[in-house]
């Protein structure tokens, strides 16, 4: 298997304003994992609230060699490894399972949420988060975040 990274930048649809400070971006590195023709995908977001940057996610990433496993079956054997390579980096590592587990779905060509033995519900539902700003704009947030239960 074969990992790759690259560093990315996500751009915000409109400036986000939390008592930490505002952004109009948030920083993050892909992943991709190969085996046989396949790709998982993961990411490692990086909010700068979060002590994890991209410089120090692709640190991380360097040391994890996957060369030596034999396919995305070994997923617990595969996580244990990575998780042992250094305390911390909880974004890199997560980004590196976020892609190992899209790749197994699709190696194995069954529903991520089959494979873990979860039921497919149509219920489920995200929330929506609302930054800091003035009343007006904050009545234009909420209206315009109508669709979501939370």
């Amino acid at each position: 298997m074969k990992l790759k990274y690259y560093p990315y930048t996500i751009v915000l649809k409109e400036e986000f304003t939390l008592s930490a400070g505002s952004r109009k971006t948030t920083p993050a590195v892909i992943v991709e994992v190969e085996h046989k023709g396949q790709i998982g995908y993961g990411e490692a977001s990086l909010p700068p609230y979060l002590s994890e940057d991209q410089s120090s996610v692709i640190s991380f990433l360097k040391e994890v060699n996957l060369s030596s496993f034999s396919g995305p079956e070994n997923i617990n054997l595969i996580l244990d490894y990575v998780d042992n390579i250094a305390e911390g980096n909880n974004s890199a590592k997560a980004s590196v399972d976020i892609a190992l587990h899209d790749l197994l779905g699709k190696f194995l060509d069954v529903p991520l949420h089959k494979y873990l033995g979860i039921n497919k519900r149509d219920n489920i539902y995200s929330l929506y988060t609302i930054g800091i700003s003035d009343s007006l704009k904050i009545k234009q947030k909420v209206e315009d975040a109508s669709e979501f239960k939370f």
